[in-house]
């Protein structure tokens, strides 16, 4: 297969500047989105531990009827929010590891995660054999990828490579 890369190179470093910012956009939401989701069951969590002390306490009888309906409330919320954390996982970790281990004169121009199998497809340009080697030797040695596996036809040419490699992240057991 022949590539051919007709843009001008000040708009090539242009694109290689959109996906790069895109890149770390699509790492920062997910990000805040783990976050936003622990923080919201901290709060649930700390509203829950006030209402049970209260409740042993020993509050009136008035007070325990009107406490016990939002105690209950409160669990199903918790409830709730567990279970969907126990189905939810949030690839921040190896995306974050991908976005600081990628070379300048690499680019990646897209990623595709299979969450069932914990397959990462990442797809890009390498200015240089040695560059995508070397991409491929510091996902190798990140923590986050194991059995990381580039093609033997991606690295035919000397310069300007495309390339598609496949990893493997540890995503945990998910629930029902």
């Amino acid at each position: 297969m022949i590539l051919l890369n007709l843009l001008p190179s000040e708009k090539r470093r242009e694109v290689n500047l959109q996906h790069s910012n895109r890149l770390v956009l699509s790492i920062a939401l997910i990000s805040m989105s783990a976050l936003l989701a622990s923080l919201m069951l901290i709060g649930v969590r700390t509203l829950v531990a006030m209402r049970i002390s209260a409740v042993i306490s020993g509050p009136s009888n008035a007070e325990q009827a009107e406490v016990t309906p939002r105690v209950e409330e409160v669990n199903r919320m918790v409830a709730a929010v567990e279970e969907i954390q126990s189905r939810s996982f949030f690839p921040s970790g190896p995306l974050a590891a991908l976005s600081r281990l990628t070379a300048q004169k690499v680019v990646i121009d897209k990623i595709g995660f299979e969450v069932s199998s914990g397959r990462i497809n990442i797809s890009g340009a390498a200015e240089s054999r040695e560059a995508l080697i070397s991409f491929r030797d510091a996902l190798e040695a990140s923590p986050e990828f194991s059995f990381v596996q580039v093609p033997a036809e991606s690295l035919v040419r000397q310069a300007q490579l495309s390339f598609t490699l496949t990893a493997e992240v540890d995503v945990p057991t998910l629930g029902p």
